[in-house]
């Protein structure tokens, strides 16, 4: 279920910028993978989904996580943005578990900034959404996105940034 692959047809992954932002996600996805599960998940430790484009990146029995890196201060914009299918995938998740599963699992998502680690729980009262994209990787890759207010994010800690 968490291996639905993303789309990844419309990027050119010869793209030097795309090149370096795979990079960098894989540093930070294994920083931020081991400091959850020594810190929030370590009674129920994480496992790292095994495709790179798997829609979600961490989950467990009780968790489903995904971790967006950035390349600012979280206090830059107004908002981060994350894929709206991430959200559309977790909610569609959500509403076909059995009334019988005891242990419903929350989702989150992890936003890594350089000054620090925050989070935010899916609440679907807490973003807005708009088609948006980028250029600089060789193609346009546009798509609809949850827009989601940096004051409804949680500081995890500062220890680690990107």
């Amino acid at each position: 279920m968490l291996y639905y692959k993303m789309n990844k047809n419309k990027i050119n992954t010869s793209n030097k910028i795309y090149k370096r932002d795979i990079k960098s996600g894989e540093k930070n996805e294994k920083k931020v993978f081991e400091y959850l599960n020594a810190t929030i998940y370590k009674d129920e430790p994480l496992e790292k989904s095994s495709d790179k484009y798997a829609v979600f990146d961490f989950f467990s029995k009780s968790a489903i996580c995904e971790l967006k890196s950035r390349n600012n201060i979280h206090s830059h914009y107004r908002s981060t943005m994350v894929g709206f299918n991430k959200i559309d995938y977790a909610n569609k998740m959500l509403e076909d578990l059995s009334e019988s599963v005891l242990v419903r699992p929350e989702v989150v998502f992890y936003f890594l900034f350089q000054d620090g680690l925050y989070s935010w729980n899916l609440d679907n009262n807490q973003y807005y959404t708009k088609q948006s994209g980028r250029e600089d990787r060789g193609q346009v890759e546009k798509s609809k996105y949850a827009y989601i207010n940096i004051s409804n994010l949680e500081l995890i800690t500062k220890d680690i940034c990107s």
